[in-house]
């Protein structure tokens, strides 16, 4: 008779390529979990992120807090969001603080070199106002 319809097994196929992988745990690592476990949380967090880079997984979970982190290679694919992730390939651009402090630290340049052409125009106005010279014909040999 006939073939059963191939759209549903497509379907199916495309949400299984679409379902992210889960988030990389402690547990998940190995033998490096056990040996981390009584470790600083810097390193557990820094070894769970560089093993979830390294398997292609955008979230591994904090040991800590229980919370899934995003990792940089997963926020490399989209503009910084401005929400201080902790992996931010971006230095947190969009940061309403740091915003801000580049934002002075530019107006600060800008007034520096302003008063830099100020007393750059001061003293070529001054040098021009010297008496003698050649100029005016005061210098005789």
């Amino acid at each position: 008779m006939s073939a059963p319809p191939a759209a549903p097994a497509r379907a199916r196929a495309a949400a299984a390529k679409a379902a992210p992988a889960p988030p990389l745990r402690l547990e998940d690592l190995a033998c490096a979990g056990a040996a981390l476990r009584g470790q600083p949380p810097e390193r557990a967090i820094a070894a769970l992120h560089q093993a979830a880079v390294d398997a292609g997984r955008d979230m591994y979970v904090d040991p800590q807090s229980g919370y899934n982190v995003f990792t940089s290679a997963a926020l490399a694919r989209r503009p910084c969001c401005g929400n201080r992730c902790r992996h931010c390939p971006y230095e947190h651009a969009n940061v309403a603080e740091n915003k801000a402090a580049r934002q002075r630290n530019r107006q600060q340049q800008r007034q520096e070199q302003q008063q830099q052409q100020r007393e750059q125009q001061q003293r070529e106005q001054q040098e021009q106002e010297k008496p003698g010279g050649w100029q005016d014909g005061t210098l005789s040999w």
